[in-house]
């Protein structure tokens, strides 16, 4: 079964929630878990399974708070076991989308969300959903004009007593 998982780090005593949902193909959102309160002063790690009738979906946090009082953070983002289908006749090997000379130009699969491009039309890069935020934000947005903040971080938060103190990995 398909699983998606990461850890989470929720403090203070306004943390509020952390819900973990899905969005089907047909726009339709359904919650998979929600998270309230205050967790513990450390990481703790989060697993949900996305639902077998889902082919193609994406993942959607959303974090809230209720106050100035607490802090959301999430690391090390992961789907388990969710069926990549591959064209290529060796298993352990992944298909460019485009290749260069009208056959598949195949991988082996390790080559593949590596963060280095492969393929020329850079696929083997793209869906890399295991993101551990120490390169980059891994293609995760920051919605403007809204009260929370997405922000990646090196160490601890500038205010005292606030976010976790070091990174989970």
């Amino acid at each position: 079964s398909c699983t998606f998982s990461f850890w989470h780090y929720m403090k203070g005593t306004t943390v509020g929630s952390l819900t973990t949902g899905v969005i089907g193909t047909d726009g339709k959102k359904q919650v998979l878990n929600t998270l309230t309160g205050q967790q513990a002063p450390q990481w703790k790690f989060q697993s949900v399974s996305i639902p077998s009738s889902l082919d193609t979906f994406k993942i959607e946090l959303t974090a809230t708070v209720g106050g100035n009082v607490g802090d959301i953070a999430v690391d090390d983002l992961k789907f388990s076991g969710c069926g990549l289908t591959y064209s290529c006749h060796v298993f352990d090997h992944f298909a460019c989308e485009t290749p260069e000379s009208g056959k598949p130009k195949c991988i082996d699969i390790g080559q593949k969300c590596d963060f280095t491009p492969d393929c020329a039309d850079q696929s083997d890069e793209e869906d890399c959903a295991d993101c551990t935020f120490e390169q980059s934000e891994c293609g995760y947005v920051h919605v403007p004009n809204t009260w929370f903040n997405w922000t990646r971080n090196a160490g601890p938060t500038t205010s005292i007593g606030t976010g976790p103190v070091r990174d989970h990995t």
